[in-house]
């Protein structure tokens, strides 16, 4: 993993509003937020392969036999 030894506007922005949420409520509420906003990038993103044709029914349908995971090695 490539790692930074600063911290870039948005992991800023992220610590000082994780520093508000006090009680593991709030923390649940914050990562329900985060959780919402990358599924509707996802899903926007989804959208558009569809409407570009890069994404179609067969290709869909295909993820169904294939095998993604990494061999490990011994």
């Amino acid at each position: 993993m490539n790692t930074s030894k600063t911290l870039n506007q948005s992991q800023l922005h992220l610590l000082t509003m994780l520093s508000f949420a006090k009680s593991k409520t709030a923390l649940l509420d914050l990562k329900d937020v985060l959780a919402q906003f990358y599924s509707q990038k996802v899903d926007s993103q989804m959208d558009a392969l569809w409407e570009s044709g890069m994404m179609t029914q067969e290709k869909n349908d295909s993820f169904k036999t294939k095998h993604l995971r990494t061999a490990y090695k011994k």
